[in-house]
């Protein structure tokens, strides 16, 4: 598109034809120079310049690219490392240890999280969760299923009253299209 405008433009002044040849042949010469930048091994282009593959770095005249070195359970994440999921970094951080996973529960990344049915206790511990009847369970509790409600003590799920003409709606019920809660509120009337 840029050379059809430059040619356009030759056409019609001849003072335009040179600054028209100039931009031309400048932004050739750009291209060359950008084609002659050499990419180092194990790199690739970037831009206008370049960067290491994946488990590579700069060295330090920052002119080629070394391997990472990369400790055992371990992968190369761009220019470094991270420790494989069940693994965290030493102390020294120069290699991966194995985490404690306790009972009842899964790595995750350089920690790990209970099984589904478990919740973590203050100790670093998965415990069972006393899922009651009529519940399911949502993140380390429970919560009743439509038409319920939590009893007073928490420790159980009541169902609830649902008048005619209306629905369960999570632990409320809502009156049916075509009715409206009554004055009372306990009850559904035709609209």
């Amino acid at each position: 598109m840029f050379f059809r405008i430059a040619q356009n433009s030759l056409v019609h002044s001849p003072h335009l034809k040179n600054i028209s040849i100039l931009l031309i042949l400048s932004s050739c010469f750009f291209c060359q120079s950008l084609s002659a930048a050499k990419i180092p091994n194990n790199a690739k282009e970037w831009g206008i310049g370049w960067m290491c593959n994946e488990g590579y770095t700069k060295t330090a005249d920052g002119q080629g690219c070394k391997k990472v070195d990369i400790p055992h359970n371990a992968r190369a994440y761009g220019s470094q490392w991270l420790c494989n999921d069940g693994y965290k970094k030493n102390i020294s951080l120069t290699g991966c240890e194995p985490i404690d996973v306790p009972a009842n529960a899964i790595p995750y990344g350089n920690n790990w999280v209970c099984k589904p049915g478990f919740r973590r206790d203050g100790q670093d511990n998965c415990i069972h969760i006393q899922i009651p009847k009529n519940a399911v369970q949502q993140g380390d509790g429970w919560m009743c299923e439509n038409g319920y409600m939590k009893n007073a003590t928490g420790t159980g799920c009541d169902k609830i009253a649902i008048p005619p003409n209306a629905s369960a709606y999570g632990s409320i019920w809502i009156c049916n299209q075509g009715f409206v809660k009554n004055s009372a509120g306990d009850g559904c009337t035709k609209e």
